[in-house]
């Protein structure tokens, strides 16, 4: 890893999933779980985090994210 880059945390894949995840929603492939306890829309953000950390290079990850994904896989 180039050592003036810090690594990837779970934070930097949110970012990414969130705006993916509401668009789902307004597309009707997730449901809207505002103000509800329907985990739904949660899942469907802690799947496409696993999803883009695994397919990212181990050596980009923060330990946190690396052992997220092997406790996953």
């Amino acid at each position: 890893m180039n050592a003036s880059k810090r690594p990837i945390i779970e934070d930097d894949l949110r970012d990414i999933v969130i705006p993916v995840v509401n668009l789902l929603i307004a597309k009707g492939f997730v449901p809207d779980c505002t103000d509800t306890d329907d985990m739904s829309e949660f899942e469907a953000q802690d799947i496409l985090v696993h999803a883009l950390a695994s397919l990212l290079p181990r050596d980009l990850l923060d330990p946190e994210l690396q052992e997220l994904v092997d406790g996953q896989d």
